[in-house]
């Protein structure tokens, strides 16, 4: 680690657009004078398709240069970024509010794009003034390919808050251009905006513009005003002249030594501050415009010849000059304001007290060194372990009389930029300046970098288990996706542009299938597909397939891809911009794809990143206060070297073994197993980790050797690692009551999630550091070795109730979903966002801080607050309860598959419940119907629903059956399994809750004897009368959901094809309606199923064998009138159905009637083809329709032989035949069967068919 102490830290979210629908595209180039053009929403696929290389992507998402600017307080929104894109000809613009006021949010992100590159530093905002507007000013131009112009984009306010890009917006309302006369033949070099209405412009000839503008005046109308040494009088000498002066190199150009590299104006805007290469101080009067002061920036003696021939520092030169002007109490110094100058000369840093003095020649100047023979240098060669270095930027914040005071900067060395801070006081309570020479020498802290570097990365223990482990049950594919896919880590353009480079170098098709599905198939899947396409499952000398290999193979190539995207990362993390909000106390960094608000960290964050700076000889060279800040208390030091120890030990050990005990360690805190106690606990740890192997002698005097700064693990104790486990969760704070009405803006949110993240794998790698080294103590050491205090088992205990909250955390801020952005939205406009921001971001509250808390701290107690202050040991049920039943809600099956883990074994009804609702979305059906069987007997109970319905996912219609008694709860289960058409769990369900209900008998028992008490007693009391009715509006009712629930049991067997047991069903129905509409269902059912034997054998009796009856001979008469010869493809044969049901139920006459009716049908339709076929002797279908008439007939007794003819189709009358008139019918069809096979054939065919030769 760094001997730098860290006292802050960045936290990098990377720049985003909820949806396409809310970039605002201003063109400012006049080729598209539409308005639709100029304002045209296009999606990122118009971006995003065209990222086949590395250069495209730098071009579309990472940024050359970039900034926050911050509005005053007063104003609404008040933060934004502005990125420089696509060769410097977009500007692109974003709120960064962290806090908003009330709903003052910025959902819009406005892309400037311009005709021209931007110059560099030719971007510069500055708020409205009077009117609430956020002013931009561009300059563009390209040396030698045309004029440079200014561009001026205003953004009125109600545009900064609106949520979508107005449909009638007019980007030329916004934009206005202007071209200063001087830029046709001189160059700007830097531009800075003193207000909305003042610019002021260096030139690279060394000359300085001011432009200005009424307040009523568009950016198309400006004042030019140019400054010389000798005033206006001087300003066309100074333009026209060509003498010979020393220039310097810069973006292709030539810049003058005495070109002004820094412009400020004074707080009375009566004078500009400038600082040229040439290493000159210099104050211009804006009235006169002459120079009303010079020196040298370090106050040196210079002659002119000197000052010709002398220093001239860079052109790309950072921040030079700063004006402070703290707020100062009357008398306490006599000092107007203060210049802080920087020098790179010797990178020396210098305070001028500015008082003015009026004389005879006007107004003049006085500075004061207020550290004058002192040299204010930081030491940033050995906090950057480097001599070769430049400084970027600085920044003073300035607290009430200069006390209080912080001083920010960040410098360079190559691609390595690290930003550096000191608090400070430059007065004294008298107003005397204090001398900060050693301050400046050794009170720096260093800012900690972002944990989404790639370095920090490796160092995650999820990186170090991925690698190819044959006993891991997940695969190496799914390790990588899981890393690469966390949430904020890598940016899907990022991963997008490396695996097209990635196919590109192995020679893979752009697409892994074709058409339009190979374009829409997920990036997961892509990737996945093209890192395993080329890899062979070889096999073993035994034949048998050798997958451990196939594995290793797929690793590699995951590292190769890896390496990739890790180039792309890094390049996204370069550091190009700094920025300090004053009025909230908040620095910003910002990256080519990042931007980062830089915290106070926290207790446990002092303690670890400060770990390494324990060792003994850096102690003397700590500053006394910082060394407070970092261990406040008496054992603070020793919890840092634990830390430091531990960590130390761990990353001995081999990838494989670390990761076999992360998973090992997650598996024993979820899910304890009663018989194992802790001792059996650190044992299986111990083997299955291989830790008797895994540290080498080397590696162990290593440790030992860092051990000794704690006097050797020996000494260690089981306090010791207990108060280390205790720091890891910050104490949290309460709601800063004053703060309220404040909410988290959209990049709250997402720095909340990020802090939220880096703080929750910290503290997994703490506890997995702390475990690895407890368990080396416990069976690597000698037991004369250990303090007599140390406990290995009760440490263990304690990390696994911290891990088990950890891991519970760890998942909820890993795990994304889709939101709508409010109520009613489209499915464009749905944005991602992890689970535990969807679920607990209404639990985000400022903290209470001390008076003088900034946002920086303030920012990481309300994260950690919101983060750490679900009390989840002694909420655990409640709230893994509540995390399931909201993902239930939203119909997330995957991921409430995943989150079972984390849900209790046997604790509350509820949690057993929630896990049947979460089977029956994973298709596992038995294992819901055991579990709703198990909850049942708690959720039955009116006294247990209070907790009922967390997470909202029971409707109000739901909510009522809980509570309610068994046969409600069941009713309620057996609607679930309803909805899924899963009949034969309905038809469990249904008869569950029938068994919890009085049966109808009981019933009916109770209304008889309701309504003999109502007869007997008509002039019963008023409030008898009232009971009696409210108890016959139960029982009705209760009569009502009964028979509700055998219609749905009916339906169900009815389904399943059970349907002695839906008979038995159906005749419990009381209600006659229901009970014949389900009779006709079962019949009905029974025959298309070729169920017509069990049908029959169903013991049907009483009024039911009418109805059935009637029923088939409905059916019958239907079927025969649609197709007299059923047969089983004209289908089903209800006559005979109907004829087998009547016979079986001693109908004969019955069944007669319908054969016979049968039979006429038959003989109405003879000129079908079917009926000329049973004119065949051969066809025997006459004879038995006959035989069987014949027969029932027979069956009805002597005397009683006789039938009701129903005419067809209405032809005729309804007559009686006797069966005799059957027999003699019969026996004229035998004789003409036997005529037939004589060969004598009917010449004439009559209704008799007696026409023979």
């Amino acid at each position: 680690m760094s001997r730098t102490p860290s006292l802050f830290q960045e936290t990098r979210v990377s720049p985003s657009t909820p949806s396409p629908s809310h970039i605002l595209h201003i063109n400012t180039t006049d080729k598209t004078p539409s308005t639709t053009s100029l304002t045209r929403k296009r999606a990122h696929s118009e971006i995003s398709s065209s990222l086949l290389d590395e250069d495209t992507y730098a071009r579309h998402h990472l940024a050359s240069s970039a900034s926050v600017f911050f509005r005053p307080a007063h104003r609404s929104p008040r933060s934004f970024l502005h990125r420089v894109l696509s060769d410097r000809r977009v500007l692109e613009i974003q709120c960064v509010d962290l806090i908003q006021k009330d709903k003052s949010d910025c959902w819009l992100t406005f892309r400037i794009e311009l005709p021209a590159p931007i110059v560099p530093g030719g971007v510069v905002l500055a708020d409205g003034g009077e009117k609430d507007a956020l002013e931009v000013f561009i300059v563009t131009g390209e040396e030698g390919k045309g004029r440079f112009e200014l561009f001026t984009v205003t953004l009125r306010g109600g545009l900064l808050v609106r949520e979508t890009v107005p449909l009638d917006f007019d980007g030329k309302s916004v934009v206005r251009r202007f071209v200063p006369s001087c830029f046709s033949f001189r160059r700007p070099y830097r531009v800075v905006a003193a207000s909305s209405l003042e610019l002021f412009v260096s030139l690279q000839d060394g000359g300085l513009m001011r432009l200005r503008r009424e307040a009523n005046d568009s950016g198309a109308n400006w004042n030019e005003t140019y400054f010389s040494e000798g005033g206006w009088s001087g300003t066309l000498k100074g333009m026209l002249s060509l003498r010979n002066r020393k220039t310097v190199d810069y973006n292709g150009a030539k810049v003058e030594a005495n070109a002004i590299a820094a412009i400020a104006p004074s707080p009375d805007g009566r004078f500009v501050w400038t600082v040229g290469l040439d290493h000159m101080l210099k104050a211009w009067d804006t009235k006169t415009g002459k120079v009303v002061a010079v020196g040298d920036l370090l106050n040196e003696v210079v002659d002119d010849r000197k000052r010709q021939g002398g220093y001239t520092m860079g052109a790309e030169q950072g921040t030079l000059l700063q004006i402070v002007a703290p707020t100062m109490d009357a008398d306490f110094a006599d000092a107007e304001y203060f210049l802080v100058v920087h020098s790179p000369r010797e990178h020396v840093f210098k305070f001028f007290g500015v008082t003015s003095e009026t004389t005879a020649d006007g107004v003049a100047l006085v500075l004061r060194d207020t550290m004058s023979g002192r040299r204010l240098i930081p030491p940033v060669d050995e906090m950057l372990d480097t001599n070769i270095w430049h400084l970027e930027q600085f920044y003073v914040q300035a607290g009430r009389n200069f006390q209080g005071s912080r001083i920010w900067l960040r410098a360079r060395s190559g691609p390595v930029c690290r930003t550096f801070t000191m608090a400070f006081d430059l007065l004294d309570d008298r107003g005397a300046a204090l001398d900060l020479e050693d301050a400046f020498q050794h009170d720096w802290s260093v800012v900690d970098s972002s944990s989404l570097s790639v370095d920090s990365l490796r160092d995650l223990p999820e990186f170090r288990g991925l690698e190819a482990a044959p006993e891991s049950s997940t695969t190496p594919s799914e390790k990588w996706l899981d890393f690469l896919f966390f949430p904020g880590r890598f940016s899907n353009a990022s991963l997008e542009t490396a695996l097209n480079i990635y196919r590109q170098g192995r020679k893979l098709p752009k697409t892994s299938g074709k058409g339009l599905k190979a374009a829409e198939e997920p990036l997961k899947e892509r990737i996945t597909s093209a890192v395993s396409s080329k890899i062979l499952l070889r096999r073993l000398p035994n034949e048998q397939p050798d997958y451990d290999g196939y594995q290793e193979d797929v690793h590699k190539e995951w590292n190769t891809f890896f390496t990739l995207v890790s180039h792309l990362h890094t390049r996204r993390h370069e550091s190009i911009g700094f920025a300090v909000d004053a009025e909230k106390g908040l620095a910003w960094t910002v990256c080519a794809d990042f931007v980062a608000p830089i915290r106070s960290s926290s207790k446990f964050e002092l303690l670890h990143n400060n770990a390494g700076l324990q060792a003994v000889e850096n102690e003397e060279q700590l500053d006394r206060e910082i060394m407070r800040q970092i261990w406040p208390a008496e054992d603070d030091p020793l919890r840092s070297r634990i830390m430091a120890v531990a960590q130390q030990f761990r990353r001995f050990m081999s990838p494989a073994a670390q990761e076999k005990l992360r998973i090992e360690s997650a598996t024993h805190a979820l899910t304890p197993n009663d018989e194992m106690t802790p001792a059996d606990g650190l044992q299986h740890l111990y083997d299955r980790c291989g830790f008797a192997n895994e540290i080498t002698d080397d590696e162990f005097e290593t440790i030992t050797t860092s051990a000794e700064c704690f006097n050797g693990l020996g000494t260690l104790t089981e306090d010791a690692f207990l108060s280390v486990l205790d720091d890891i969760l910050d104490k949290v704070g309460d709601a800063h009551k004053s703060l309220e009405s404040q909410m988290l803006g959209l990049y709250g949110k997402d720095v909340s999630i990020a802090i939220a993240q880096e703080t929750i794998l910290r503290v997994q790698g703490v506890l997995l550091d702390s475990l690895a080294l407890v368990i080396f103590m416990a069976f690597e050491l000698d037991e004369t070795e250990l303090s007599a205090e140390f406990s290995s088992t009760r440490v263990y205990e304690l990390i696994m109730l911290k891990l088990r909250e950890t891991e519970l955390r760890l998942w909820l801020v890993s795990h994304l979903r889709q939101e709508p952005m409010k109520s009613g939205a489209k499915e464009a406009d749905m944005i991602t966002m992890t689970i535990y921001e969807s679920i607990f971001i209404g639990d985000w509250k400022i903290c209470q801080g001390s008076a003088d808390s900034d946002l920086a701290e303030l920012l990481t107690s309300s994260s950690l607050n919101w983060t750490f202050g679900l009390p989840l040991t002694a909420q655990w049920t409640n709230i893994t309860t509540f995390v399931m039943a909201n993902l239930l809600k939203h119909k997330e099956a995957e991921l409430a598959s995943e989150f079972i883990q984390f849900m209790p074994e046997k604790d509350s009804a509820w949690s057993t419940y929630l896990k049947g609702r979460m089977y029956l979305t994973t298709g596992d059906y038995a294992l819901a119907s055991i579990h709703f069987e198990e909850a049942a007997s708690d959720l039955t109970q009116s006294n247990n629903t209070r907790l009922l319905n967390q997470g909202d996912l029971l409707t109000p219609d739901e909510l009522i059956f809980f509570g309610q008694g068994p046969s409600s709860y069941f009713q309620h289960i057996l609607s679930l399994f309803e909805k899924l058409k899963l009949h034969s769990h309905v038809a469990d369900f249904a008869t569950r809750a029938l068994q919890y209900m009085m049966s109808d008998a009981e019933l009916t028992r109770s209304l008889t004897a309701l309504d003999s008490r109502k007869k007997s007693a008509p002039d019963s009391p008023l409030p008898d009368q009232v009971r009696d009715a409210g108890s016959e509006l139960k029982l009705l009712r209760l009569q009502q959901t009964r028979d509700e629930i055998l219609g749905r049991l009916f339906n169900a067997l009815l389904q399943t094809g059970r349907f002695e047991a839906a008979y038995d069903t159906l005749t419990q129905v009381s209600n006659p309606i229901l009970q014949k509409s389900n009779l006709q269902s079962l019949i009905k059912d029974c025959v298309k199923r070729d169920a017509v034997p069990t049908l029959l054998d169903l013991p049907i009796s009483g009024d039911m064998v009418h109805e059935a009856d009637k029923i088939l001979h409905t059916l019958a008469r239907q079927a025969m009138a649609s197709s007299p010869l059923a047969s089983s493809s004209s289908g089903p044969a209800y006559h005979q159905i109907l004829f087998a049901f009547r016979t079986q139920h001693s109908d004969f006459r019955g069944a007669a009637s319908i054969l016979y009716e049968h039979l006429q049908r038959l003989r109405h339709n003879n000129g079908s083809k079917s009926w000329q076929k049973m004119q065949d002797p051969e066809d025997e279908t006459l004879v038995r329709v006959f035989v069987l008439v014949i027969s029932s007939l027979a069956c009805c007794g002597e005397g009683e032989g006789w039938l009701l003819a129903e005419p067809i189709e209405g032809e005729g009358k309804r007559r009686c035949v006797t069966l005799e008139e059957v027999r003699a019918e019969f026996g004229r069809e035998l004789d003409r069967r036997s005529e037939v096979q004589l060969g004598r054939f009917a010449l004439v065919g009559g209704e008799g068919e007696d026409g023979m030769f």
